[in-house]
């Protein structure tokens, strides 16, 4: 089993983004939905013998439900979630992808 977590840190104030719904999916499938904790952290575990190594993955949060961002912005866009792609070649790796956001954008990184 693949092991997924993640630290989401709001760059308004500093603190640990809690409650920031998170989903996993491939191929257009949700594979993986939840939330993180009080303490801006999701971990969760997945079962990836079935895929390639090479499938992109893609780990979205939800950024707007955060900020309240129900409005479009100036140009007319409204942010729901901020998404990375990613491929896990190692089916029992351990993978964590942190993100920092902010209602005007977001920045991902890993460790590994």
């Amino acid at each position: 089993m693949a092991q997924i977590t993640t630290h989401t840190l709001n760059a308004l104030d500093g603190t640990h983004a809690s409650n920031v719904e998170v989903k996993l999916s491939l191929h257009g499938t949700e594979i993986f939905s939840g939330a993180t904790d009080e303490g801006g952290r999701l971990k969760f575990d997945i079962d990836i013998s079935s895929y390639q190594s090479t499938d992109e993955f893609f780990l979205s949060f939800g950024i707007g439900k955060l900020f309240g961002l129900k409005k479009k912005n100036k140009s007319g866009v409204k942010i729901n979630y901020a998404t990375l792609s990613f491929q896990m070649p190692d089916k029992d790796g351990q993978y964590h992808i942190p993100v920092i956001m902010s209602p005007n954008g977001c920045s991902f990184w890993w460790s590994g």
